[in-house]
């Protein structure tokens, strides 16, 4: 039987399976080439789609996505990582779906300059008609390049529906930036985001993404526009309104996730106001930052969120010792993960009290460490619910004596012993 006889119920439901392929639109596309009938019920579908994920495409996604866009006129989610596509084609995406858009996802798009696209609402535009953006909730530009002025646009218009907000690696073209700029227009923009939930600001590859840091986490940012007392921040925060002078209390309760990896910005200063304002943080990422050991003390000892941290990942700070780790051990009982890497001052005593107080840890990273034993690991296994174990360049604690110690733990226990390599923490933020 040839496609063309195929009753219209029949031909929707092979459309319906293409499009759930592995190259999606693609597939649809060229499907549609079949005859004129399949085509105009191809491009019906196109209209209909919600998702787009054009990853797949690689070089190719450059010159398909701006035609594309003219097809799917409402999108909810879109994927273009590590895509070719350049500035013209995210303004194609974001002109004919800015009041559906739920989910962007632009990153390591190499291709990208200014993130072009974005525009704030115009004067003469009714307060009553829908805000472009105003329905997205998680916006990844990861190793992208953005301008301040669509970067505003987006959060602006995203600011009460924003929850997952990812610029880790990404910089700033040499066009887009003005002379004397510190990016604090950007950083008020974020703190207007009061749902805001998943911030990540890590592996910085120039100087954009710790100023903004600082602008965002610096105690004279929350008051650049004059001061608020914690009772009108607190009120603010509780009606999920972001005031100016109280915005950053609003963005700061709302938040659970920060990543700050690799962000040299990021030092004691900086941990001190998350630990005053982030009440609900539950997991932090302050991996290669600058943060002290005393400040990690001071942390886990005076921040409301501590006892609610289920992942704490500090691989690279300035090492731990025991008695310190014990006071994260008892301090931070609910932890699931916890990257200890690179603290080479962490003994048998540490993982002792880590062992006593964090008996749901499942994900630990000890990597780089002479002073751990296999002995003391194979205690910890046992008390706790772990389920992944990176013990990399472990003097005391080589993959033989590992082997032999979880040898009855082996089927619930994932050892490393090779590389730091493997994704064993569950979600990075954004």
């Amino acid at each position: 039987m040839e496609l063309s006889d195929l009753p219209d119920g029949a031909l929707a439901v092979v459309l319906d399976h293409v499009a759930r392929g592995p190259d999606g639109i693609s597939d649809v596309a060229r499907a549609s080439c079949v005859n004129r009938h399949f085509h105009a019920m191809a491009l019906d579908r196109q209209r209909r789609m919600r998702t787009l994920d054009v990853r797949s495409l690689g070089r190719r996604a450059r010159h398909a996505v701006p035609h594309i866009a003219r097809r799917c006129t409402s999108l909810r989610r879109v994927f273009c990582d590590r895509t070719n596509i350049t500035d013209e084609c995210v303004t194609a995406l974001l002109t004919t779906s800015a009041l559906t858009l739920e989910r962007l996802s632009l990153a390591d798009c190499r291709h990208l300059r200014d993130l072009h696209g974005a525009r704030e609402r115009a004067e003469d535009e009714s307060p009553e008609s829908p805000r472009p953006f105003g329905r997205l909730r998680e916006l990844d530009i990861s190793g992208s390049s953005w301008s301040p002025r669509a970067l505003i646009a987006l959060l602006r218009g995203a600011r009460d529906s924003l929850t997952a907000l990812n610029l880790a690696s990404t910089h700033v073209s040499r066009g887009s930036v003005r002379r004397g700029d510190d990016f604090g227009e950007v950083a008020r923009a974020v703190l207007g985001c009061a749902r805001l939930r998943r911030l990540n600001l890590g592996a910085p590859v120039d100087f954009v993404v710790p100023c903004l840091t600082l602008k965002v986490f610096a105690p004279s940012a929350a008051d650049a526009e004059g001061p608020a007392t914690d009772a009108e921040d607190g009120a603010e925060a509780a009606r999920g309104v972001a005031k100016p002078g109280g915005a950053s209390a609003s963005v700061f309760s709302s938040l659970e996730e920060l990543g700050f990896r690799s962000n040299a910005a990021v030092n004691d200063d900086v941990l001190f106001r998350i630990a005053a304002k982030c009440v609900n943080l539950s997991r932090i990422d302050v991996r290669g930052t600058a943060i002290s050991k005393q400040g990690i003390e001071a942390f886990v000892e005076s921040a409301p969120c501590a006892s609610k941290l289920n992942s704490l990942l500090l691989g690279g700070c300035d090492s731990l010792d025991d008695d310190a780790l014990r006071r994260v051990a008892r301090n931070c009982r609910a932890l699931v993960e916890l990257d200890l890497s690179m603290h080479a001052l962490v003994g048998v005593l540490g993982i002792e009290a880590l062992a006593e107080g964090c008996q749901t840890l499942r994900r630990l990273r000890i990597s780089r460490n002479a002073r751990v034993t296999a002995e003391a690991l194979a205690r910890l296994a046992t008390r706790s619910a772990l389920e992944t174990l990176g013990a990399v360049r472990c003097a005391r604690a080589g993959e033989a004596a590992l082997r032999r110690n979880l040898g009855r733990l082996a089927g619930s226990c994932r050892v490393d012993v090779v590389g730091d390599d493997f994704a064993w923490t569950a979600s990075d933020v954004g």
